[in-house]
Formats: C-alpha cells, sequence, structure tokens
C-alpha cells in the first residue's frame, strides 16, 4: 500500500511540474520538454502499478481513492484543474503527453 500511494504522489508531483513549466514556457522548450516527459514517465509507473486512476479535484487539494493530497504541486494542479472546472479526472493506459 506504501509503495502505491508513492507511485501517486510522484505522479501527481510530477504533473504538477509539467503544467508549471508548461505555463511558463512555450511548448518546445526544453524545460517543458524535460517536465512532460517525467511525467508521463512518472504516471505510466503509477498506471502500472493501479492500472486507470481516478483523481478527485477539489479548489486547494486532490483525492486519490482515500489519500487526500495537499503538497504544493497537487494543490497547484487542483486549483488550475478547479478552474478549468474539472471535478473528476481519470487518467488511464496509454494517455499521450499532449492529454
Amino acid at each position: 500500500m506504501i509503495e502505491g500511494r508513492s507511485l501517486v504522489l510522484e505522479a501527481i508531483r510530477s504533473l504538477g511540474f509539467a503544467c508549471r513549466a508548461w505555463a511558463a514556457y512555450p511548448s518546445d522548450h526544453p524545460n517543458v520538454t524535460r517536465a512532460v516527459d517525467a511525467a508521463q514517465a512518472r504516471v505510466g509507473e503509477m498506471l502500472s502499478a493501479h492500472g486507470s486512476v481516478g483523481v478527485g479535484v477539489a479548489k486547494k487539494h486532490l483525492r486519490v481513492g482515500v489519500w487526500t493530497l495537499e503538497s504544493a504541486q497537487a494543490r497547484a494542479l487542483a486549483q488550475a484543474l478547479y478552474q478549468r472546472q474539472v471535478a473528476v479526472l481519470r487518467i488511464d493506459r496509454g494517455l499521450q503527453p499532449e492529454e
């Protein structure tokens, strides 16, 4: 169970970094490419362990199963998704970087 939680936390952390890089730089910038590649790898590891993952979105945190994620990256990602009126995000195997 602990390993599964760490995989989820790392994936969310990497997604937060990728979103921040994408907002700060043009999409072809090396920082964006590295951040998206890292996020893709972490999400792939998470999906290998869990299959698909559903993420509940609140204004200031994310919820994955029984876990509430409140790290700085989770809060940033939650706020970005919340502003886009996303309530639930489902991540499945085969996710492409542009998605």
